[in-house]
């Protein structure tokens, strides 16, 4: 994987956002973070959505979580 300093602005700006939803392929959830919490996201290239790991949603979900369902 090559290095992208555009998306990774992208993914910091969505990390530090007060409130953002992410499609995850299977669940859609919206959730709030504090400016604090980093995360890492990598993009599914062949179909575009966001990714993000059972354990990174596990520390999502100790948060302030807003919704979550599946869809």
């Amino acid at each position: 994987m090559q290095a992208d300093s555009t998306l990774d602005a992208e993914i910091k700006a969505l990390i530090f956002a007060t409130r953002w939803s992410m499609d995850i392929g299977f669940s859609h959830f919206q959730v709030e973070v504090d400016s604090e919490v980093a995360l890492r996201y990598v993009v599914d290239e062949r179909s575009g959505r966001w990714r993000i790991s059972v354990q990174e949603m596990l520390l999502i979900s100790n948060r302030k979580l807003v919704s979550f369902r599946h869809v």
